[in-house]
């Protein structure tokens, strides 16, 4: 389990993963387009990542990977990286030639 199990492009946070046996990992993955900056295990059920998601990553699920001396386990679709939405947009009428400021 990772929490929070979300980022938006462009952020960078700390994650919590939780597990067996993470007191004796050796590396931490999220996919492509998610750096692992450092990461810190806090006992052997739980590690913190401080991770980066870069601006242009691709929205989706990612899975998460913990890799120890024993071998690696991957939590498929851990964390995600929501895409875009759009609630609104104002003013929604404008004339052709028309130069507009829209939220």
């Amino acid at each position: 389990m990772a929490s929070p199990n979300q980022g938006n492009q462009g952020q960078t946070l700390d994650v919590v993963v939780s597990g067996t046996n993470l007191d004796t990992a050796t590396s931490v993955t999220f996919g492509s387009g998610v750096s692992v900056n450092s990461y810190q295990a806090d006992s052997s059920s739980q590690l913190t990542a401080n991770i980066t998601i870069d601006g242009a990553a691709s929205a989706g699920p990612k899975n998460v990977s913990v890799s120890n001396p024993f071998g690696t386990d991957t939590l498929e679709g851990a964390f995600t990286i929501p895409s875009a939405s759009i609630a609104s947009v104002s003013p929604s009428t404008g004339k052709q030639g028309q130069t507009l400021n829209v939220d």
